[in-house]
């Protein structure tokens, strides 16, 4: 009996031993496992610059529980917050002022459980894009580019150096911005179609620097942009082939020859073409104006009302480097005569409107509210080759001794034109 009875103590003991064995290993893992059951980490943005600050948020922690948030280890900084009773937290923090190789992670720590989140850093990159001559305000037509750098050190400075055929043009010295990226306007005045062009960036932290080509996109650009038939647009190109000749066409037909100068740059002018085209190189050398072309070399109608992003084109004989620029036709009108009496009939005409398109015309006040559209005097079709041709008679409410205007509306592009009446 005794000996049973020390038997039963001794498996009780054991038993003991074991539950609490047990349990110590379980707490053990409980306090070392890895992530909280459902909690999630996020960081962003990802990839971020060195020296950043990015925002760190975490979902489903433990409610109104500490935590704790740093980067790759404490030495970097901890931020300290507390998980909102949803267990909810987004804290900001600011990552080391040094690049770190391979995947890093952002940490949260809150009692014994432990969440993280992958890092990436961005490298740093330079890239660059053509300034398009309709946004430049410079009258000269400097060719210009907008360099854009990202991935660098946050506020650090940045020096830059332009070489256009060896030569360096431009150099100075910028300061990136708290997300580590600069934005440069560069110009690239006087280089040549695919001449040997480069830009050289220098940070504190990478050697060697970044070097990139920079390849120029021939550009045109003309004044004025809209107007009828016999129009007078000046025009200027750069970024051509040094010493070229170029070949100007508006809408296709050909308008004008330029000349580049050393650095692929010409400056001409062009009339709209009314009703004349050139069939051949030779024709369009020989002719001084369209006044001196013979009847086969001329076409119905000139250039057309209809809307397009390059209806004048320059392209370059020697290098093939096109460059495009849009120009608004306005239709032509007339009236005959442009004075006149209330309830007087006025003849009038006119051209490039839309084919077989409406049009109507308006009798309009210009000293009255932008709201007010005008009296309708006609409405007509245009012919297939877009002229009109009708009369209207000036309103009895007409006042002597002003000015007034009539509207021209072609109903297809709802492009308008006006022309000024005196009514005596």
């Amino acid at each position: 009996m005794k000996n049973t009875h020390h038997r039963s103590l001794w498996v009780g003991l054991i038993g003991v031993v074991i539950v609490v064995v047990v349990l110590l290993l379980f707490g053990y893992a409980s306090r070392s496992h890895y992530s909280a059951p459902g909690a999630t980490l996020s960081v962003g943005p990802n990839p971020a610059s060195p020296g950043t600050t990015v925002m760190v948020t975490g979902f489903q922690y433990a409610a109104a529980k500490k935590v704790e948030v740093y980067f790759q280890n404490r030495a970097n900084g901890v931020v300290s917050t507390v998980t909102t009773g949803g267990g909810f937290f987004n804290v900001a923090l600011q990552l080391p002022r040094h690049y770190v190789d391979g995947l890093s992670y952002v940490y949260a720590v809150s009692d014994s459980t432990t969440t993280r989140a992958p890092l990436h850093f961005a490298r740093p990159s330079v890239t660059y894009a053509a300034v398009k001559a309709s946004q430049q305000t410079n009258p000269d037509l400097q060719s210009s580019v907008l360099v854009r750098g990202t991935g660098f050190l946050t506020n650090e400075p940045v020096t830059f150096e332009f070489r256009n055929e060896a030569t360096a043009i431009q150099t100075g010295k910028l300061t990136t911005d708290g997300n580590g990226t600069f934005t440069l306007p560069l110009s690239t005045a006087d280089t040549p179609y695919q001449g040997n062009a480069s830009l050289t960036v220098r940070d504190t932290l990478h050697q060697p620097a970044w070097t990139i080509p920079i390849w120029l996109t021939p550009q045109i650009h003309i004044r004025p942009t809209s107007g009828p038939v016999g129009t007078r647009v000046h025009i200027r190109g750069t970024g051509f082939q040094r010493h070229e000749e170029v070949r100007i066409s508006f809408q296709g037909i050909f308008v004008a020859w330029a000349y580049t100068n050393r650095v692929g740059k010409f400056s001409t002018a062009f009339q709209v073409p009314h009703a004349a085209t050139l069939t051949s190189p030779t024709d369009e050398r020989q002719a001084s104006g369209f006044a001196s072309l013979s009847p086969a070399l001329q076409i119905p109608n000139g250039a057309t009302l209809t809307p397009s992003t390059d209806d004048v084109r320059a392209v370059g004989m020697s290098s093939g480097a096109v460059a495009t620029a849009s120009f608004q036709v306005q239709p032509s009108v007339f009236l005959d005569p442009p004075f006149a009496r209330p309830n007087q009939w006025v003849s009038t005409r006119g051209s490039q409107f839309s084919p077989n398109g409406t049009v109507e015309i308006l009798f309009a006040d210009p000293d009255t509210s932008a709201s007010s559209v005008g009296i309708p005097v006609s409405t007509l079709t245009a012919s297939s080759t877009g002229l009109i041709s009708t009369s209207f008679q000036v309103p009895a409410i007409a006042v002597d001794g002003r000015r007034y205007n009539i509207v021209y509306i072609d109903e297809a592009t709802g492009v308008s034109v006006t022309a000024p009446i005196f009514v005596m």
